[in-house]
Formats: structure tokens, sequence, C-alpha cells
């Protein structure tokens, strides 16, 4: 799963398969100059449902710091790569897991 389009299909190229992108709500392996930005919350709704839709973990690619709602899901940072030369060249890596039902945040 990779925020923001742009950025992320650039590693859907390299790892060869196609990403989910919330923004777009869409799967592939390139970005939509079209898409229109979608607020926090609603980002949020969408990856909840695809874990519930799925019933896995999430691998969540953002390029800039999770800043997404998302209550339904225990969420872990994994590793944060930083382009010493481009900005929007960093990538963040998140694991997102449902919670028990019967958990508590």
């Amino acid at each position: 799963m990779g925020l923001r389009d742009r950025e992320a299909s650039v590693l859907s190229g390299y790892l060869g398969q196609p990403l989910y992108y919330p923004e777009g709500d869409r799967v592939g392996s390139f970005w939509d100059v079209y898409e229109k930005p979608v607020p926090p919350e609603e980002l949020g709704r969408r990856i909840e449902a695809i874990a519930t839709q799925t019933h896995q973990d999430l691998l969540l690619i953002w390029s800039r710091p999770l800043d997404v709602p998302l209550e339904s899901l225990t969420v872990t940072p994994l590793a944060t790569f930083k382009s010493k030369l481009i900005d929007s060249e960093c990538f963040y890596l998140y694991r997102a897991q449902s919670q028990p039902v019967n958990s508590k945040r």
C-alpha cells in the first residue's frame, strides 16, 4: 500500500508488484496525475476497510510520516529511508495489524 501515489509508484516499479493506492482507491503500478487529494480521515477509512477485507497485516509505504488516523489498527514503524538529495524521495515503512475484537487501544 503506497501513499503518495507518485513517490510510491517508483517502488512498485522496482519491486515489479502493483500497490494499492488509497488516494485513488485503486491497485496499480503507476500514478495518476488527475487524482485529487483525499482528507486523512477518508484515507484512514479506506486503509481500515482493506485490512478488514484481507484479514492480513498491511505494509504501508508512505512518502511522509504517517498522519492518517487508523483507530482499528495497531501501527508499528519499521524503517525510514531519507534521501540526501531530494526531500520527496523519503520513505516511511509501517506495519498495520488488525486489533483483536476485544482489544482496547
